[in-house]
């Protein structure tokens, strides 16, 4: 198959809990080769971080392999539903984080937003989370072998590097004052 064609989703920094913030997806070949960049919003601890996604991929004229975002929710507590986006888009789609999440915390954090039930049930319906090295993913779309394998392809040490990238460039918008 060669090097796979990934996009790599996350988001910027925001300091008030409303609003929108800016999400940066990185498309890249393997672990060395930047083919695009692509930005959207998502509404801070709101519902659309899947439409979002799915429309920023289906806009990218790139053919990809698979979809990476960094953890479950993007822009707070915009919990984002991986089976949903495998879906629409026809892509292995994987949440990445490099620490545990501490379930109970986020359950307690999630019932003080808008729609909790549905939220957690999103949470919930992203499957088991695994551990890879130093990483912690779930998935949809595809196998834990193969999820596995998209992730080695694509990074240079732990993280895949469209993660890394997209993690660089968000912030830098966001903390730079592109976007105020």
């Amino acid at each position: 198959m060669g090097k796979p064609r990934t996009i790599s989703f996350d988001d910027g920094s925001f300091s008030e809990f409303r609003g929108e913030v800016v999400i940066v997806g990185v498309v890249m070949r393997g672990n060395d080769t930047v083919e695009n960049v692509v930005a959207g919003k998502v509404t801070i601890d709101g519902n659309d971080s899947t439409t979002t996604i799915i429309k920023l991929v289906k806009e990218t004229p790139q053919n990809m392999n698979a979809i990476f975002i960094d953890g479950i929710a993007l822009g707070g507590l915009n919990v984002v539903d991986l089976a949903e986006i495998s879906r629409e888009t026809g892509l292995p789609t994987i949440s990445i984080t490099r620490k545990k999440p501490d379930f109970e915390s986020l359950k307690r954090a999630v019932d003080k937003t808008q729609d909790p039930q549905k939220k957690w049930a999103t949470v919930l319906s992203n499957g088991p989370l695994l551990e890879y090295g130093k990483l912690f993913f779930q998935f949809s779309g595809t196998t834990e072998s193969g999820a596995k394998l998209l992730i080695k392809d694509c990074s240079r040490d732990s993280l895949p590097e469209g993660l890394r990238l997209a993690h660089i460039i968000a912030s830098g918008i966001t903390r730079g004052g592109i976007f105020g």
